[in-house]
Order: structure tokens, then sequence, then C-alpha cells
């Protein structure tokens, strides 16, 4: 039986999310304090063009909820600080009224640009990643490396894969009854123990592994809290899985005939 474990970078997550948030609503507020000694200086349309600036970095870097939240920031601030009257939210310019509309704009489009710029290299990455994880399996069962180094290959291939806690590889017969990862879906056992092997943990999950028309073992992957936070992640990914544990269990049927 091999363990191989992984962490969630969740704590990094959390950070960078706080950090989009203070910048959305910080950045045009610390601007705008900046800018204020000199608003009798310049025209109001340069002080909207500097917070567009701050709009625009909050939006590359958070996406469409940090775009727009900054767009709403910062027109209230061009509208609170910037137009006459001033420390008001009402506005008598017409043309004040279209730059605090334009800024609201400018951030949506900033965010919406982000997230399908952002999906598009998700894609690319995932695609690039699923040829490679494919490729190194491949590439290590023909050149007939031990049965254990493959198992531990596709076992860190998974934890990366699926974003897991650790994989573990078991033969049969089968100490417990865990939900299945198959190729388009989860399926949730009814029940354990009566009818065969008790329920496992609620944390765990199994990956069959077939070859050559038979059940070599399971690859028992181990997730942060319930298994069924696995239906969360992408079906390409959990196919991809069932892909690596089908090529794995070929290669080993492949090794036992030899």
């Amino acid at each position: 039986m091999q363990f191989v474990s992984g962490s969630p970078p969740g704590h990094q997550l959390l950070e960078r999310k706080l950090g989009v948030w203070i910048l959305a609503v910080a950045g045009p507020l610390a601007v705008s304090g900046a800018l204020i000694g000199f608003r009798d200086e310049f025209p109001a349309t340069n002080a909207a063009l500097v917070l567009v600036l701050v709009v625009f970095a909050a939006g590359t870097i958070g996406g469409r909820q940090g775009g727009i939240t900054s767009a709403v920031v910062a027109a209230l601030c061009f509208d609170f600080f910037f137009t006459r009257p001033y420390y008001s939210f009402n506005i008598d310019s017409r043309d004040d009224i279209e730059t605090t509309i334009v800024l609201v704009i400018v951030g949506i489009a900033v965010g919406e640009l982000v997230v399908r710029e952002r999906r598009s290299r998700h894609i690319a990455r995932a695609r690039g990643r699923e040829v490679d994880q494919i490729r190194r399996v491949a590439e290590l069962g023909a050149g007939g490396g031990s049965d254990g180094r493959l198992i531990r290959v596709v076992q860190r291939e998974i934890v990366e894969l699926l974003g897991a806690r650790g994989v573990r590889f078991e033969r049969p017969p089968f100490a417990t009854t865990l939900p299945r990862i198959g190729h388009d879906r989860v399926t949730i056992p009814a029940h354990g123990g009566r009818f065969g092997p008790p329920l496992g943990p609620r944390n765990e999950i199994e990956l069959l592994v077939w070859g050559g028309g038979r059940e070599i073992g399971r690859l028992v992957v181990i997730v942060a809290d319930d298994s069924s936070a696995l239906t969360t992640v992408p079906s390409a990914d959990r196919a991809l899985a069932v892909a690596l544990a089908d090529q794995l269990g070929a290669v080993l049927a492949a090794a036992s005939r030899s």
C-alpha cells in the first residue's frame, strides 16, 4: 500500500481574495484622498483618468468582482470628491454624469476581459497538463519501471489533478465500500455492511483500477471534508483521473502476464 499526501493552498487563496478587496475598495479612496488638495488646479476628468487606472488594476488582479467593485467605489469617490457640489452625491454637470458612468463601464469591461483571458489560459494549461500526465505514465510503463514506482507516479498526478489530501493504492478484497469516481459521474453507495464491506470514511472515494478484464485494485482518494466535494471538480478532470487509473491497470495487467 502506498500513500501520497498533498495540501491545497486554501490560505493563499483567502489572502489573495482579501488583497483584491482591499485594492478594490481602499484604492479609489486612497487616490481620491491624495488628489483632493489639487482638485482646483485641474479638470475633474483628470481625476477620473487616475481613478480609471486604479479600476484597471483592480479588474486585472481581481477579475469581474474586483473590477466592478472598484468601479462602483471609484464612481462614488469621483461623484463625492470631484464634482460640484463637493461632498455630496448630487451632480450638477452633465459631463460629470457621463464620466461617472464611464468609470463603471470601464470596470465591468476590464473585469470581463480578465475573466475571459484567465479562462482561455486555464483551458490551455489544462490541456497541456493532461498530455503531460498521460505521457509521463505511458513513458514509465513502457520503460519497464517497477509497479510501486508507477503507482506512486499515478498517485501524485491524481493528488494534483483533484486537489486531494492524499491517495493510496489498495488491492482486493477491499475492507470498505466507498463512493466511486466514474467516467461521467460520482456514484454514492446506498449502503454498506449488510451486502458487503462497511461504508468507509466520508472523506474517501475510490478509483477502480482494471486491467486485462479483471479488477486489479483501487486508488483511494482522500479529500479534506466530504467525498461529495469531488462532484464540484470539473468533469474533464474527473475523466482524466479515471483515464490515469485505466492506464495504470493496463500496465499492471501487462506486467503480471510477462
